[in-house]
């Protein structure tokens, strides 16, 4: 959360879903990391009008995903997404967001008047906690900090039997950055059919023990 006035209006979202949502709109995304870059990138092909705001001075190679990177920067390049680096929001109302500049830390500098954008919607996609409501209601522990589900890496299944976990939800909520992503987790699914057959267990490091 950013705990800005207007976060919590009902055209912002820290969440993103169908990018057909904001078809011929003025849409405000915050954030530099491969939510933010792949919403913008979505967006626009989906006929948004796009503005990217990013705290800090350029994208993270190490952290954007590679075949991401590329296709934002020509988009901006293009004037098809407006990029507004080193900038933050600091208030949010009907149909327009204010930006202030940002230091080499990427906290918001104090100034009069602040930079306003036109936007229909807003997107706040500035980090990632994960929903456990449905973890709860199943009975599925929780452990750690980041409160990951409990499971067996080599089956998928978690305390409650017959319950499995898969993709980046055996993360929890990182207290850092995101490790796991979707690209990585291919091998879950293996792992819990053999599980289900009862015929073999897929080992963490891919290798199958009969």
């Amino acid at each position: 959360m950013l705990d800005i006035p207007g976060e919590e209006s009902p055209h912002v979202s820290h969440y993103f879903h169908d990018p057909h949502t904001y078809f011929g709109k003025r849409l405000l995304i915050v954030g530099g990391r491969n939510s933010s870059v792949e919403a913008a990138v979505r967006c626009q092909r989906a006929g948004a009008d796009v503005t990217l705001s990013y705290r800090r001075d350029d994208f993270d190679s190490k952290v954007v995903k590679f075949w991401l990177l590329p296709e934002v920067r020509a988009l901006i390049r293009d004037n098809r997404i407006r990029y507004l680096p080193r900038t933050t929001p600091v208030e949010i109302g009907n149909g327009h967001a204010l930006l202030a500049p940002t230091d080499e830390r990427g906290a918001a500098i104090a100034v009069a008047p602040p930079l306003e954008i036109a936007a229909d919607f807003v997107l706040l996609l500035t980090g990632y906690r994960q929903d456990s409501t449905l973890f709860g209601q199943l009975g599925v522990e929780l452990s750690g900090d980041d409160r990951q589900p409990v499971y067996d890496p080599e089956t998928m299944e978690t305390n409650v039997p017959g319950v499995f976990v898969a993709g980046t939800a055996v993360a929890g909520t990182p207290p850092r950055k995101v490790t796991v992503i979707v690209e990585t987790c291919h091998v879950h699914v293996p792992r819990i059919v053999a599980a289900i057959q009862g015929s073999r267990v897929a080992l963490p490091d891919g290798a199958v023990d009969e």
